[in-house]
């Protein structure tokens, strides 16, 4: 965007500021040095993993909703990518709206996944190039509704497993085995008519010890320490 000038030129700096400043939250007389910190420091609120940043950076959820709206669906004239809906998918999923979640996943799967469910470049291609980006983004977004663990700094600090926080409506009852959690931790997570009724985790050999805290509804279900080979079942909701 802002490549060709010189970000202390005039009519650039006053343009980029109108642009970003038609934001009610970015007040008009903020230097286009400080306009961009502050995007910077936004956009680590909404990395997939990081919504504990958010939570205690200077921006609220709403401004971050306002930013996100505002980047579009992941359909424009420089692109029609699905990773790029796969990083909205996952932003939502942070976010909390399941609603907006599903509407990006879904809309990926329509623009750009092949009948081999490998997201490519080219669908009308008759030897088609796949995307890497999204086929691994994918998972990555879709976990992001079964399981929220916000970044932690370190071992010392409990490792908080939030269960079902943003599930779609559109999956009242489903299952799965095996998926891996930061940590070393695997899990197995059952749940009907859109309630959990089964969770169990096992510990990988020669994990690190940490304290982990399992969420459910705001609700505290289980905490134990990471051991080799650990393996802990919930099933009281």
């Amino acid at each position: 965007m802002l490549h060709g000038g010189n970000l202390k030129d005039g009519h650039l700096s006053r343009a980029y500021r109108y642009v970003l400043t038609s934001h009610d939250w970015l007040p008009s007389q903020d230097t286009v040095t400080e306009v961009m910190a502050k995007h910077a420091q936004m956009n680590k609120g909404i990395h997939i993993g990081s919504w504990g940043q958010l939570q205690g950076g200077k921006f609220t959820k709403q401004q971050v909703i306002v930013s996100l709206i505002h980047r579009g669906n992941g359909t424009g004239p420089d692109a029609d990518s699905g990773w790029e809906k796969a990083w909205r998918a996952a932003a939502w999923a942070q976010l909390g709206n399941a609603t907006e979640f599903y509407h990006e996943l879904s809309y990926a799967i329509n623009r750009n996944f092949g009948l081999s469910l490998f997201s490519l470049y080219n669908l009308s291609d008759p030897d088609p190039i796949f995307q890497i980006d999204v086929n691994l983004a994918y998972p990555t977004a879709l976990l992001n509704t079964l399981i929220q663990i916000p970044d932690v700094a370190n071992y010392s600090t409990p490792l908080t497993v939030a269960l079902l926080s943003v599930l779609p409506k559109q999956w009242p009852s489903r299952s799965i085995k095996g998926a891996h959690l930061r940590g070393g931790l695997a899990f197995d997570l059952e749940w009907k008519g859109g309630k959990l009724v089964s969770m169990s985790f096992k510990a990988d050999a020669n994990v690190v010890s940490w304290n982990v805290l399992v969420l459910y509804k705001e609700k505290t279900l289980a905490s134990f320490e990471t051991l080799n080979g650990l393996t802990r079942s919930i099933t009281s909701f």
